[in-house]
């Protein structure tokens, strides 16, 4: 099967996103996994915030890019749907680098960003779920989508771990959907 630049477009929203922690935790040696939140990179304590905050920014821009073009290919209303939600997802993750953390509304677009993607990975659950070449993407989907909210249960050390939780999540989503749609060109 052919890869296409739509489908590229989720997995290397994923890679910026993922590198993005990655170089903002090196630039800052006092970040731990197991005592901070993802969003103390781009907040006031962090040396060059501005890394995590535009890498998200550009992340997101990208993942919204990603669902509108789905959008734009969509042949059922329930793919349309769900490729609206990604790209709502996407503008979410955007808002994260916009509005970084010490900003009133940072909670709110982060804790917004992971409920939307989970959504957005049931969506394409329901989607799919009557297309007999979507099978298996369908109950992946649908099962991560459901399970994915039952880790807030979870007694985390930290909120860097649960978002690194919520992540792999989305990981899955993404790759996938990625994986097999849009099915041609």
């Amino acid at each position: 099967m052919r890869r296409t630049p739509t489908r590229l477009l989720g997995p290397i929203s994923l890679a910026l996103g993922l590198a993005t922690i990655l170089v903002s935790a090196r630039l800052n040696p006092w970040f731990s996994l197991t005592t901070h939140a993802f969003s103390d990179l781009g907040g006031p304590k962090a040396s060059w915030p501005w890394v995590f905050n535009g890498g998200l920014t550009i992340s997101g821009l990208t993942f919204a890019a990603y669902g509108a073009l789905l959008t734009k290919r969509a042949p059922t209303k329930g793919e349309a749907l769900a490729s609206a939600s990604t790209a709502y997802t996407g503008l979410f993750l955007t808002l994260i680098g916009l509005l970084p953390e010490g900003n009133k509304s940072h909670f709110f677009v982060s804790a917004w960003f992971f409920a939307q993607a989970w959504a957005s990975m049931v969506a394409w659950g329901l989607a799919l779920r009557n297309q007999k070449e979507y099978k298996g993407v369908s109950r992946t989907l649908l099962v991560g989508g459901s399970l994915a909210p039952l880790g807030l249960l979870a007694p985390w050390p930290s909120v860097a771990l649960l978002e690194a939780y919520a992540l792999a999540f989305i990981a899955i989503w993404v790759g996938a959907l990625s994986a097999c749609y849009p099915p041609k060109g």
